[in-house]
């Protein structure tokens, strides 16, 4: 790693600001580490947005569960349908906005992480691609919630996911898209489950600062939780590129369609139950790690240095 980048990681942590450089990149890392340095308030108030992330997946490690558990009166794990239940009172509403805040707090977050990096290599470009999909995938969650929250809950036909793939699947460019948007799907999913079979989601967190006990929490239900994204994107993405195969709009699933497909497969109850498990532990590493997530990516801390 560069003493340039070391030093913008550094004002990223707010260790102090770092200078101009030249070079494009490196000149957008340092002017935005720089600020951060003089607002220091703004890195714990964004990291604070991973609670609101931890939510999302106690919400959608419910509904799962609900599906396992074939309860009549939940049938989707689907977290805009968790929203909607949500929005039914006027006092669950006023949890949706604290929700859309948090996630507001996230989304800048990792906006501000791809700002920080200040490489140019393919595995820099990974992360940056990453995180702006991560913020648009939240972003999304936050705008449902925020209007659910004002207006109520919403009734639609099938997810986002399902009324865009089955949109797509009329035409033959619309089935290779969604095909392509399937396969991408299943290789995040083997990349979720690499990076927590190899505990790479450490190098994300300043575990240097955590007791013996605590790293070993973050190190056990990182692993877990991670396997648990795995399966769920992976379950979602196989459906898709199914039905660009098949040509079928039916087959097209959101994540809570896929789930109760599952689970109306023979022993796929119990499958679902342990995703839902999963969820709940990925939950709860957000929450422990949430005060200490680093800003700013660098080759060196994901390199676990």
């Amino acid at each position: 790693m560069s003493r340039r980048a070391q030093s913008t990681f550094a004002a990223a942590e707010s260790v102090g600001p770092s200078s101009t450089e030249d070079d494009l990149t490196d000149s957008v890392a340092a002017r935005v580490a720089g600020w951060l340095s003089e607002q220091s308030w703004m890195i714990s108030l964004t990291r604070s947005g991973w609670v609101a992330k931890a939510f999302v997946y106690l919400a959608l490690a419910w509904g799962a569960a609900v599906i396992a558990a074939r309860r009549p009166w939940m049938g989707e794990a689907e977290y805009n349908s968790i929203v909607d239940v949500l929005a039914e009172t006027a006092a669950t509403r006023v949890i949706l906005g604290f929700l859309t805040i948090g996630l507001v707090l996230y989304i800048t977050f990792r906006v501000l992480s791809v700002a920080l990096i200040d490489s140019d290599d393919l595995n820099a470009w990974v992360h940056r691609g990453a995180y702006l999909l991560s913020a648009t995938s939240y972003g999304i969650i936050a705008w449902s919630s925020a209007h659910s929250a004002i207006a109520g809950p919403q009734p639609e036909e099938g997810s986002l996911v399902e009324r865009v793939s089955r949109s797509l699947l009329s035409s033959n460019g619309g089935r290779l898209l969604v095909g392509f948007g399937g396969l991408i799907g299943l290789a995040t999913a083997l990349y979720f489950a690499y990076k927590g079979l190899t505990k790479r989601f450490l190098s994300q967190v300043k575990t240097e600062e955590f007791g013996p006990r605590r790293r070993q929490a973050v190190e056990w239900t990182g692993m877990v939780g991670w396997l648990g994204r795995s399966l769920i994107v992976g379950a979602a993405s196989l459906f898709v590129t199914w039905a660009a195969l098949d040509a079928d709009p039916g087959d097209a699933r959101g994540l809570d369609s896929s789930l109760q497909r599952v689970a109306d497969s023979p022993y796929g109850a119990p499958v679902v139950m342990t995703i839902a498990v999963f969820l709940f532990i990925y939950a709860v590493y957000c929450l422990l790690t949430a005060s200490k997530r680093r800003l700013s990516w660098s080759a060196r801390y994901d390199a676990g240095e």
